[in-house]
């Protein structure tokens, strides 16, 4: 079968000093629009990516290194950033007398990371930093419309649920989770000289954090910070969002 292709957007920062950074599509925002994406009937497949080779100069994502009467008293080494992202869907559709709906599933995966080294100038001691964030989005959507000449009525309802992970090097690990659930219900009456309208839609969505370990003092830490709870061992918790929850029913009598 025939198949559409988009190649993706691409751009290079290049650096005085030797530094570069190539982005090939990535789904900055986890917008795919400028990635590279495959339709092929009923599957579609975008992905994206960068690759950096950084410094502590260039490099806009690493903590700020403590000073001492204006001079550090630190610097961090060669930076490496890494982002990659995928997503890939299949779409059924059915169609039977006055019948028609659809099915699409969605798979959404995102990785980015900065991976570097520490020096303390005082001893030469090094400890290594990394930041690291992480998604996994499911995605169902679920539409269909019953047409019977007099009445007609549609729904589409989506429901999204999204796994991160975000682990930076020092600090507790947390692990946010959430899921959305939108119905939309339309209906349409005519009754000859008028119609009527009628619009129905709910939205909701529930989430929470966990988080795993402690925060604790790195080298890069200023001296002057206060210092870091250090539980005996890791700890857990769990922070539950509120839910909020969004319902409107309009009604329309069209002339």
């Amino acid at each position: 079968g025939s198949f559409q292709l988009q190649l993706p957007s691409v751009g290079v920062a290049i650096y005085t000093n030797g530094d570069f950074l190539i982005d090939v599509g990535f789904p900055h925002g986890g917008d795919f629009s400028r990635s590279l994406i495959i339709d092929a009937g009923q599957y579609t497949g975008a992905g994206g990516a960068y690759y950096g080779r950084l410094s502590g100069e260039t490099a806009s994502s690493l903590p700020a290194v403590p000073t001492q009467g204006g001079t550090a008293l630190g610097a961090f080494g060669p930076v490496t950033a890494i982002g990659i992202g995928l997503r890939v869907g299949v779409e059924k559709g059915f169609s039977s007398g006055p019948l028609t709906a659809s099915f699409s599933v969605v798979l959404q995966a995102i990785f980015e990371g900065v991976f570097s080294t520490y020096t303390r100038f005082e001893d030469r001691k090094t400890e290594d930093y990394f930041d690291v964030q992480a998604s996994i989005s499911i995605i169902g959507q679920l539409s269909g419309q019953l047409d019977f000449a007099i009445i007609t009525a549609s729904v589409l309802v989506r429901i999204e649920v999204t796994v991160a992970v975000r682990a930076i090097a020092a600090r507790a690990v947390t692990v946010p989770v959430t899921a959305r659930v939108d119905v939309r219900v339309s209906v349409k009456i005519s009754l000859g000289l008028f119609s009527i309208r009628i619009h129905f839609s709910f939205s909701a969505t529930v989430g929470f954090t966990a988080t795993f370990g402690h925060d604790r003092q790195a080298l890069w830490d200023s001296p002057s910070a206060a210092a870091f709870a250090l539980p005996a061992s890791g700890s857990v918790s769990l922070d539950f969002q509120p839910l909020p929850v969004g319902l409107t029913l309009p009604l329309y009598v069209v002339p």
